[in-house]
């Protein structure tokens, strides 16, 4: 059942403090963890903690430059805008794709 929720369930990102870069499903591409193993992340010196807001520097994304050919996949993910007032937030998208707002109620 969680697998079946989970592909509905989208972080938005604001601050980019809250959003795992890995395992929430935040980017166009969904989970980056469906792709990018924790050896890819041991190998790169990346940390399997790092959040968002982590791999943005001056409005681009710090991916490590062997990344661009094993992974293309990550060239087509834009770089959120990160907004320092505004804490990211899970919203629920759809069948159709429309996101809202999450509710247990």
């Amino acid at each position: 059942m969680r697998q079946e929720v989970y592909e509905y369930m989208v972080m938005q990102v604001g601050n980019g403090r809250k959003t795992s870069m890995w395992f929430d499903n935040w980017s166009s591409i969904g989970a980056l963890s469906n792709f990018i193993s924790y050896r890819e992340l041991y190998n790169a010196k990346l940390n399997a903690d790092t959040k968002v807001v982590d791999m943005i520097e001056n409005g681009t994304w710090k991916w490590p430059t062997e990344w661009y050919d094993k992974f293309p996949l990550i060239t087509q993910i834009n770089v959120p805008t990160i907004d320092d007032t505004h804490d990211d937030q899970l919203k629920w998208k759809s069948k159709t794709g429309k996101i809202g707002n999450f509710s247990v109620s």
